[in-house]
């Protein structure tokens, strides 16, 4: 039967020890490393656990004989260990008072607690960064809007895609997101026909950061191609081309979307007549958005290029191949 217990204690991570009030060790257990009781005759609890351990439990001990209370408090010898000790009371059939410590190894417990405290501290600063983010989109929107209703309309657009985006940096436990997946999910709502885009280049690795303000910016495109006529088509598709250059001392992300209008009609741009000058609908916060905040965010440099047969965006961004 003891063997049993034995192998019970061993198999659920815990060690006990049995002494008389006079401190006499009558039974040790499963005895953890670095601790040993070795060839000791009569080991003590300095000679076992070290001065400093030994000390304490000696301590604490003393209390419990007194009291008849239990005690319990934690060691932790290094970061990557650590230790639950509980002293108790008992008594023996016979009325005879002994007192029994149980030591459990909560090395498991303490270090997911510490990977626990990490994650929420990043989940933290994430969440300050697109609560910062969203704070941004709706004080500029307010900004370039003309009236409430022009201003929920693209609010609740921008807020849908930083949606879209956070989901699947979720997904992939807060890795990132893929380039041709965050196009494809921004653009579902507005072409739910994927053959409307050629997607050709590198499937880059966004980063959390890279893929919230990608989104955004690809939000605004995608939302002025399917703004006005004509809208793209598989024959006429927009074609988003993208590569990743560089070597081990960096890398260099570059995007480029060009939308290609038949017979010169740019639903976004008016060319000059008559000496005036050239007018684009985009020259509100879409264009700040595509062209200062997004790169600035990342980094990055970005182009915006309206003319009658094309609207084509450049961004160039660093990235880290690791995140």
């Amino acid at each position: 039967m003891q063997s049993c217990m034995v192998h019970a204690l061993a198999k659920a991570g815990v060690c006990a020890t049995l002494q008389d009030l006079d401190r006499n060790y009558l039974r040790i257990t499963n005895l953890f490393e670095p601790w040993s009781v070795g060839d000791q005759q009569d080991p003590t609890e300095s000679s076992i656990f070290g001065p400093e351990l030994g000390e304490k439990l000696e301590k604490l001990k003393d209390r419990v004989a007194a009291s008849g209370e239990s005690e319990s408090f934690e060691y932790e010898p290094d970061a990557g260990n650590a230790f639950e000790f509980d002293i108790h009371m008992i008594e023996s059939p016979k009325g005879d008072p002994y007192l029994i410590t149980v030591v459990r190894d909560a090395s498991g417990r303490k270090a997911a607690e510490r990977v626990t405290l990490s994650l929420l501290r990043e989940v933290s600063h994430r969440s300050k960064n697109l609560l910062a983010i969203v704070q941004s989109i709706a004080n500029q929107t307010a900004r370039f809007s003309d009236n409430i209703d022009s201003y929920l309309r693209q609010f609740r657009g921008r807020l849908h895609s930083l949606a879209n985006a956070q989901d699947l940096v979720t997904d992939s436990d807060w890795k990132g997101a893929r380039l041709k997946d965050l196009i494809t999910k921004q653009a579902r709502k507005y072409f739910p026909r994927e053959t409307v885009f050629s997607l050709q280049g590198d499937d880059i690795v966004l980063s959390p950061n890279a893929s919230l303000h990608l989104g955004l910016a690809l939000h605004e495109l995608i939302v002025l191609a399917s703004s006005g006529e004509p809208l793209p088509t598989p024959a006429n598709p927009i074609l988003v081309t993208s590569s990743l250059t560089g070597n081990g001392n960096g890398y260099t992300a570059v995007l480029v979307w060009s939308e290609k209008f038949p017979n010169s009609k740019n639903p976004n741009w008016k060319p000059p007549e008559d000496g005036e000058m050239e007018v684009s609908r985009v020259l509100g916060f879409e264009r700040t958005l595509l062209e200062r905040i997004v790169p600035t965010a990342l980094n990055g440099t970005a182009e915006l290029v309206l003319a009658d047969e094309e609207l084509r965006y450049e961004i160039a961004f660093p990235i880290n191949t690791a995140e």
